[in-house]
């Protein structure tokens, strides 16, 4: 009886992956359904309980029908895992199945959801020095920060971007808004200079203000 169980369990798994994916396929709109999720896993097992057995592997950064650039190029290619590994879906250099391996987002060049490290070019010979850590979910919900779920405190025209890219800098954008926002917050825990925000500088202080004086 339980290997009849189980036997009927696996038929009903591939009859609902099977739905989902018509469904996923079929409409206009992308559906985020579990089974999604399951064909995912079961295509690479090693990422189970891992930050890619998520949703926001297909789903953040959103760039067209609630879906990023992989789960666009997943449902371009009829939910053909292998037919989309050598393509690069978030622009980084890296293909789809490196990034995998590695477990990290091949629809997105942030590091975690919401978590942003931008680099920033204080030095040739070492390019990861003055990066910056950005904790996106911290400045959402966090009830000491300004923002409180109002995107458009943030995003909108002459603001931030939506989507993260480390190629293009914002640092124009970062030193008016980020301050600023700093500034009126009233948070002790606010950055208010460089060393609050850019790591490894702080034996370059000197040279830096004097650059900006």
């Amino acid at each position: 009886m339980s290997k009849l169980l189980s036997v009927s369990s696996v038929a009903a798994g591939i009859v609902l992956a099977v739905s989902a994916a018509a469904l996923f396929l079929s409409s206009n709109s992308a559906y985020a359904l579990p089974s999604i999720q399951t064909a995912f896993i079961s295509r690479y097992p090693a990422l189970r309980d891992t930050p890619l057995q998520s949703c926001t592997t297909c789903h953040m950064p959103v760039k067209k029908e609630f879906l990023n650039g992989y789960g666009l190029a997943l449902k371009e290619a009829r939910m053909n895992f292998e037919e989309i590994e050598d393509l690069d879906s978030d622009g980084d250099k890296i293909s789809n199945i490196d990034e995998i391996n590695d477990e990290s987002f091949p629809g997105s060049r942030a590091t975690a959801p919401e978590y942003f490290i931008f680099h920033v070019n204080f030095s040739d010979k070492d390019p990861e020095l003055g990066k910056v850590h950005f904790n996106h979910e911290m400045h959402v919900i966090k009830g000491s920060f300004l923002s409180k779920g109002r995107c458009k405190n943030c995003h909108g025209k002459n603001l931030f971007p939506k989507e993260f890219n480390d190629d293009v800098s914002i640092r124009p954008l970062a030193h008016q808004i980020c301050w600023r926002c700093h500034e009126t917050s009233g948070s002790k825990l606010a950055p208010r200079d460089c060393t609050g925000c850019h790591t490894g500088i702080k034996d370059m202080m000197g040279d830096i203000k004097k650059l900006l004086e």
